[in-house]
């Protein structure tokens, strides 16, 4: 099974400092936070029609919103998406508090093209989203601040409808593949 989407939107997000976090953990102590904070982003993730998990990595999230014809106009996948990872944002500290925890995340969010998408593997098969927008995605997760979602103009023009408040990142920050400026989406959904 395989596909081409022409334009996709693709949320890459991780954990910030995961590995020195680790470090002061047990083994059951890591995956039963990483299973907590998975479990609850895919309970959100339901609310979302739009959104496709694509895959964990570690710790890792990611995902993607406009892939399927039905999926309707870009724009509103788009939103969808952005509405997700405020979502998430918001889940973080009810994680934190369950399980005595202080994870934060960074969240890239990146719409582009093309995007393939297919099955792959046979025993256990996995759906896998292949494309420069994935990388993009990850580079602005790289370079986000933490708590926050950076996404690049493109994304920003999909969701103004959203009334949301961003900011300008200035030329300061680089990610290879998009022009500057980037922006960061505040996880707040009203502008004061």
């Amino acid at each position: 099974i395989s596909f081409q989407v022409d334009r996709a939107c693709v949320l890459f997000s991780d954990i910030v400092s995961f590995t020195p976090m680790c470090s002061n953990m047990t083994a059951k102590q890591i995956m039963n936070t990483l299973n907590n904070l998975f479990t609850e982003f895919d309970t959100g993730l339901a609310n979302y029609q739009r959104v496709t998990k694509m895959k964990t990595i570690g710790d890792a999230y990611v995902c993607a919103a406009g892939i399927f014809e039905h999926d309707g106009p870009l724009e509103e996948a788009c939103k969808e998406i952005v509405l997700f990872a405020m979502q998430m944002q918001e889940i973080i500290p009810k994680v934190n508090q369950k399980l005595n925890t202080s994870i934060r995340m960074r969240i890239g969010i990146h719409t582009d093209g093309p995007l393939i998408c297919g099955v792959l593997g046979k025993e256990k098969p996995l759906f896998e989203g292949i494309g420069n927008v994935v990388t993009l995605a990850e580079d602005l997760e790289a370079a986000g601040r933490p708590d926050n979602i950076h996404v690049a103009k493109v994304t920003v023009d999909l969701i103004k409808s959203l009334n949301l408040e961003i900011e300008e990142r200035g030329d300061d920050v680089t990610v290879h593949g998009i022009d500057p400026p980037t922006y960061t989406i505040l996880c707040r959904r009203e502008k004061h």
